[in-house]
């Protein structure tokens, strides 16, 4: 499907987002994102979700595949959120801040996957790790700030638990689940849009 079709179809997908719980605030802001970046992906097919506004011990992420007649849901999961967003299950802040260790907002481009001892107990293992590419003022430095979507032993089935910012799931479900969305997808984290700008 070209970019061009994507562009035009993006918008009416939203249209289905609520049967997944996803509010249409939240897909109003990520179309905003996806549409001024949208060719910097590769995968523009897939648009992974993530509402900070929900708590940690719900599942907030949606990955999406956006293919006629209505976008497939491939996962809807727990993530966890930054120690320095709120330390629980809720969050109280977002930040591009260096060494804050609070989530940020905005639209992110999936890059590649590397082996990385990020939410291991054992520091001496490793699993792979994506890394992710800010694309908005409020992000924009994601990447250097080394935040990254892995797996982590302490997001468990009712609890994400805190991350030092990073995009963090059940060891389980990561795996999989950065195959399917490295290289080029859409990802957009939210937390109102008083916190976001493109």
């Amino acid at each position: 499907m070209s970019i061009e079709t994507m562009l035009s179809n993006v918008s009416y997908y939203g249209s289905f987002a609520w049967m997944y719980g996803i509010k249409s605030d939240l897909w109003n802001a990520a179309v905003q994102s996806y549409r001024k970046n949208v060719g910097q992906l590769k995968k523009p097919h897939l648009i992974t979700l993530i509402d900070y506004r929900i708590l940690g011990n719900e599942p907030r992420l949606w990955t999406l595949a956006l293919i006629p007649p209505v976008p497939i849901r491939l996962c809807h999961t727990l993530v966890a959120h930054g120690s320095g967003s709120g330390k629980g299950k809720k969050v109280m802040w977002v930040s591009r801040e260096r060494g804050s260790n609070k989530s940020c907002v905005g639209g992110f481009v999936t890059k590649h996957i590397y082996e990385s001892s990020l939410g291991q107990k054992d520091k001496s293992k490793t699993r792979p790790a994506l890394v992710l590419e800010g694309l908005d003022p409020t992000n924009d430095n994601a990447r250097s700030r080394g935040i990254r979507m892995h797996g982590a032993w302490y997001v468990k089935d009712n609890s994400a638990g805190n991350s030092h910012g990073c995009i963090c799931c059940k060891q389980d479900i990561h795996e999989a689940l950065i195959k399917i969305v490295h290289g080029g997808s859409f990802m957009f984290s939210y937390f109102g849009d008083d916190y976001f700008q493109v």
